[in-house]
Order: C-alpha cells, then structure tokens, then sequence
C-alpha cells in the first residue's frame, strides 16, 4: 500500500476541469466511466511505501519517528539486484502543518513560480495515456 503527499492545483483548475468535462462523451461512447464529478487536480510531490501491518498515523508523531521503525519490502531481479524499497508505518501528523509553515507564503504569493504542462497523463486502470499539448 502506497500514500502520496500531494498539492492542490490552483491557477488552472478551471482550464483543466474544461478538458475533463470535453471527454466525458468520448468516455460515455465507450462506456467508461466518467470522471469525478468534483475533481480535485494535483501534483503528487512524494510518496512512500507503508507496512502493510499499519493501520492510521500515529498523532504528534515526527518524520524521523515514522522512519526510526521502517523496514524493506522487496524481491531479486533477474540478474540477482536486490529491489527493496524502504517502508513506514505512517506519514508523520504534522508534516502538512510543518511544510504549510514553511512554504505556504512562497507558493500563495501573486508572484508564485510557474511552469509550462506540455502532455497530459491520465492513468485509466494501470494503463497511461498521454497526450501532447497543442502550442508546446
């Protein structure tokens, strides 16, 4: 079991809401599923692998106590490279506070750092689809 710490798109939520909604009759047409009915766009900035003995964070908990029990899950490649990945038993309670603290006024500023979206991936399943944007 995976958990992601993700950020909430701002500046062009409306735009990208019109492209979901632009797909629903091509997604109807091939009897999908439409996409949520509230979206909430995000960019997923990390994430980690948890135990998958854990069950809910514990509270006032910090990163480095979530990481002090961590453990490895993994299995050999064919050529014998150990693939383990690290895990945790939760996502420490107040890193959001604790990153808000630190950069909330730097990301809510009128003159906040762009950047250009060239593609688009939608994940439908375990499949990717991507789709270049037009003017990139």
């Amino acid at each position: 079991t995976r958990t992601f710490l993700t950020m909430e798109t701002g500046a062009g939520h409306h735009e990208l809401r019109a492209m979901c909604d632009a797909l629903t009759p091509t997604l109807k047409a091939i009897r999908q599923k439409e996409f949520y009915l509230d979206p909430r766009f995000h960019s997923s900035i990390a994430w980690a692998l948890l135990e998958t003995h854990s069950k809910r964070p514990l509270a006032n908990s910090s990163l480095g106590e979530a990481l002090t029990g961590s453990h490895s899950i993994g299995h050999s490649s064919e050529s014998g490279v150990d693939l383990s990945f690290p895990t945790i038993s939760h996502l420490p309670e107040g890193l959001v506070p604790e990153l808000n603290e630190l950069f909330s006024k730097r990301l809510s500023a009128a003159k906040t750092g762009t950047y250009d979206i060239e593609t688009i991936t939608v994940k439908i399943g375990k499949k990717p689809y991507t789709w270049r944007l037009s003017g990139s």
